[in-house]
């Protein structure tokens, strides 16, 4: 329910703020959170639905989306495994890396797809000014998102970034 909220959020109202035609992209930030806070599987599951949401207020061909984020979740919970994730500054750099992984993919299979290049200046533009104005806007939705996922979920807060073990 709450990842609905996210999604009409981004394409309704965050729509507004946009820096150059690039907003920030609030269901991935919600693929890491649910990476940090959720058993694995369900993780895995938060990650296909914000993926399969994303697809269905897309242009793209579908399941684009959901192939990517179910992809970072089970990166980020492999990455966890091997490193903490519960550096402050954590969740941003993942943020920044998804965000300029998603943009190179999508680049990358558009340009398979329809045989279309997008000028490289644009193209570096929107990728680094999505990832960092997706990763500013992470701390406030995570602040945000926390009582929420307290009370829907009785799960510890998450401004200690923990996540149950497998």
């Amino acid at each position: 329910m709450f990842i609905v909220v996210l999604a009409i959020t981004q394409v309704t109202f965050l729509s507004f703020f946009k820096i150059f035609g690039v907003g920030p992209d609030l269901l991935l930030i919600a693929v890491v959170m649910a990476c940090m806070r959720f058993e694995r599987r369900w993780a895995l599951i938060a990650g296909l639905a914000c993926g399969l949401l994303k697809d269905a207020l897309a242009t793209h061909s579908f399941g684009i989306y959901a192939l990517l984020y179910c992809l970072w979740s089970w990166l980020i919970l492999q990455l966890s495994r091997k490193i903490t994730i519960d550096y402050k500054l954590m969740p941003q750099i993942l943020i920044v890396l998804m965000v300029l992984g998603n943009s190179i993919a999508l680049r990358a299979l558009s340009l398979a797809a329809q045989n279309t290049m997008l000028p490289f200046g644009i193209f570096v533009r929107t990728c680094l000014l999505e990832s960092l104005y997706t990763a500013a806007i992470s701390p406030l939705l995570f602040r945000l998102i926390e009582p929420v996922l307290s009370i829907q979920f009785r799960l510890p807060s998450v401004l200690s970034f923990k996540r149950k073990c497998d």
